[in-house]
């Protein structure tokens, strides 16, 4: 066993019954449903990554220089 494989996510099986409802909400269209997941699924990953900065998650803050902000020079 790798190191890799300790480190991975649990995944829980989802019920059959919300698989159900799912296509139910799209009248059995399997295509329209997955459409609809995979376009939720980004939008929650979009909302994840807009609201953690890049320094946050990193365990360190940015703070630019305040000289290269009056003067528009690095």
């Amino acid at each position: 066993m790798s190191g890799g494989d300790a480190e991975a996510p649990q995944v829980q099986a989802v019920p059959e019954a919300e698989i159900d409802a799912v296509l139910a909400e799209f009248d059995g269209d399997a295509r329209r449903a997955i459409g609809a997941l995979l376009h939720d699924l980004a939008m929650l990953a979009a909302d994840a990554a807009a609201s953690t900065s890049r320094g946050y998650t990193r365990g360190r803050a940015i703070h630019p220089r305040r000289s290269a902000q009056r003067t528009g020079k690095p």
